[in-house]
C-alpha cells in the first residue's frame, strides 16, 4: 500500500506507525524499486570483520569481533553475517557481552519458524548491523519496529515528493491446499513473502503472469505435484524468483531477473530452498527454456530423479554468494540436460 502522512523529527528521517506491518516486515518501495534495511557500514562498503564464532546451538549461534563498534542500537539490530563464500545468515541480536554477539533466527524462515544455523566454516569474513536506526542515511533505506509498528524512512529531500509503498500482506494469492486452479495473465507486486504460494495441492497451472517485488519468493509451491508454471515474468525476489518443489513439475519458458541480490534481506532459511532464480525438487520434473538473470546464487537449482534440464539460459549466477553454479544439483540420479537455447 502507499504511505502519506510522514512526519520528519530529524533530519532526512521521516516517521509513521504502519498499523498493516507484518512482524516479520521486509519489502518497502522507494519510488518503485525495492530497498534494504538501514545497515552499517553501508552497501558497497568494506564490511566489519569477525575473529571466530562458536559452534552455535539449536536456537542461538554466537560470533566474536576483538574491534566491536560501538554502535548506538546495536543490542536491539539485526546482523547479517558471512560464515562462508557459500552462506550468508541473518539473526536478531539477543545479547552483546564484551565483544561477543549472540543472535537467533527466529522469525527469519518464509513460515515464521526459527529455521537452524549454518556452522561456521571460516573466520575473518564479513559482517554488518542492520535494520537499526542510527543507521539511517541513505535514500529510501528504512527502519521498522515489529512491535510498535514504528517506520523510518530516510530521503535526502522532501519524502512527499516520492512514492513509498511497504507490503501489508504476506501473500497475495495463498491457495490453501487447493488442486486444479488455475492462474493467468496477471499482474502482482509487493508481497512482503510470496505473491502466488501453494502447499500440498495438485495440478496447479501458472500462466503468463508478471511478479514484481516479492520479499521473498515470486512463486512459492511446497509440496505440490503435477504443476505447470509456464511463460511468467518474474522481477525482483529478494530470496528466490519460483520455487516449485513437487513430482511431475513442469517449469518452462519463464523469465527471472535479479533474484536474492540483497545480502541480509528475503528468507534465510536453511532447507536450501532459497537464493536461487528457480529452485524445482522433486521426481520426473523438467525445467526447460527458461531465462534466468542475475541471480545472487544458482540460477537454477534441481533434485531429484527423472528430471529433464534442457535449453536453459542463465547469465550472472552467484554475485553474493560462491561455491555453486549457473545450474547446480547434487542429489538424485539420471538427469538429463542440454546445452543452453
Amino acid at each position: 500500500q502507499t504511505l502519506t502522512g510522514f512526519t520528519n523529527p530529524s533530519t532526512g528521517v521521516y516517521q509513521k506507525t504502519f498499523t498493516a506491518g507484518k512482524q516479520n516486515f521486509i519489502n518497502l518501495e522507494f519510488d518503485g524499486v525495492m530497498q534494504r534495511f538501514a545497515r552499517t557500514p553501508n552497501a558497497g562498503v568494506t564490511p566489519y570483520y569477525y575473529e571466530s564464532g562458536s559452534r552455535p546451538t539449536t536456537t542461538t549461534s554466537i560470533f566474536t569481533d576483538n574491534q566491536l563498534p560501538a554502535i548506538p542500537g546495536r543490542d536491539s539490530a539485526e546482523v547479517a553475517i558471512r560464515k562462508a563464500h557459500w552462506v550468508w545468515e541473518r539473526g536478531k541480536v539477543t545479547s552483546i557481552s564484551g565483544n561477543s554477539v549472540t543472535y537467533g533466527l527466529t522469525g527469519n524462515n518464509v513460515n515464521g519458524s526459527a529455521g537452524t544455523f549454518h556452522l561456521f566454516y571460516g573466520t575473518g569474513m564479513g559482517y554488518f548491523w542492520q535494520n537499526i536506526p542510527s543507521a539511517l542515511d541513505q535514500t529510501g533505506e528504512f527502519y521498522f519496529q515489529k512491535y510498535t509498528k514504528a517506520l523510518s524512512v530516510y530521503s535526502s529531500d522532501d519524502i512527499a515528493n516520492h512514492t513509498v509503498r511497504a507490503s501489508s500482506l504476506d501473500r497475495l494469492i495463498d491457495l490453501k491446499g487447493n488442486s486444479y486452479i488455475k492462474i493467468e495473465n496477471l499482474y502482482f507486486e509487493g508481497a512482503n513473502i510470496s505473491a502466488i504460494y501453494s502447499v500440498n495441492g495438485s495440478n496447479v497451472w501458472i500462466e503468463g503472469t508478471t511478479i514484481r517485488n516479492s520479499g521473498a519468493m515470486g512463486i512459492q509451491f511446497s509440496n505440490v505435484n503435477n504443476a505447470t508454471i509456464v511463460a511468467n515474468d518474474i522481477d525482483w525476489s529478494l530470496s528466490t524468483g519460483i520455487q516449485a518443489n513437487g513430482n511431475n513439475v513442469a517449469v518452462f519458458a519463464n523469465t527471472v531477473d535479479h533474484t536474492f541480490l540483497y545480502e541480509g534481506m528475503g528468507d534465510y532459511g536453511s532447507d536450501g530452498s532459497c537464493l536461487r532464480g528457480i529452485v524445482c525438487r522433486g521426481d520426473g520434473n523438467t525445467v526447460i527454456n527458461n531465462t534466468v538473470l542475475n541471480s545472487g546464487y544458482s540460477g537454477i537449482n534441481v533434485q531429484g530423479s527423472n528430471l529433464l534440464v534442457y535449453k536453459n539460459y542463465v547469465f550472472d549466477p552467484c554475485l553474493v554468494q560462491s561455491d555453486n553454479a549457473a545450474i547446480y544439483t547434487y542429489v538424485g540420479n539420471e538427469l538429463t540436460y542440454g546445452p543452453p537455447s
